[in-house]
């Protein structure tokens, strides 16, 4: 599926499993939209990659890791947050698409990263992450969900970019939009 559906679908599940604080909604519905996307960072293609390109791999990944370390550093995380998500991040990073970070273990390493570093947007992160993955599931490619367990699992129904794909977008954003307006 393409980036903004799954942006769409992280938003509108997000603001119907639980209750947005209109303060906090902007840092809520970004921890949900960034996890939304996440999942894609093992694809050169993905928006998030298209947005954050470092042009080469390895660069990215020593770009990000000083920034990582840096948060440490300054005591704006704790390490032990930062070596997690780093470890995900280079195993998502430098695995086949549809691999690791579309995995329940890619999602469980990635969520203990944020549970350690921001407990207070887990929730909204988990359902991000996980809407992705069960998006993808319908996808003809479909996911290795049991990673490192090579079997993919998926229903095929929905080809990435199809007219499908972007009805399910509309239709993210619009039940996104009706719930949001409920918590303002």
């Amino acid at each position: 599926m393409l980036g903004r559906t799954h942006i769409a679908l992280g938003l509108a599940g997000t603001t119907m499993m639980i209750t947005i604080n209109p303060k906090t909604a902007p840092i809520t519905l970004t921890a949900a939209a960034i996890a939304s996307l996440l999942p894609d960072i093992d694809d050169d293609n993905s928006f998030l990659n298209r947005k954050i390109n470092f042009g080469f791999k390895p660069l990215g990944a020593v770009v990000f890791t000083a920034l990582l370390f840096s948060l440490g550093y300054l005591k704006v995380v704790p390490f032990i947050s930062i070596l997690v998500l780093e470890v995900a991040i280079l195993l998502s990073i430098f695995s086949r698409h549809r691999t690791f970070s579309h995995s329940l273990l890619g999602m469980f390493v990635y969520s203990t990263g944020i549970y350690l570093a921001y407990k207070s947007v887990f929730v909204p992160f988990v359902i991000g992450y996980g809407l992705h993955l069960i998006a993808d599931m319908f996808t003809n490619s479909g996911i290795e969900l049991l990673y490192p367990y090579r079997k993919r699992i998926g229903i095929g129904l929905i080809s990435t970019g199809s007219i499908w794909d972007n009805m399910i977008m509309i239709f993210g954003f619009l039940a996104f939009m009706s719930r949001y307006s409920m918590h303002l």
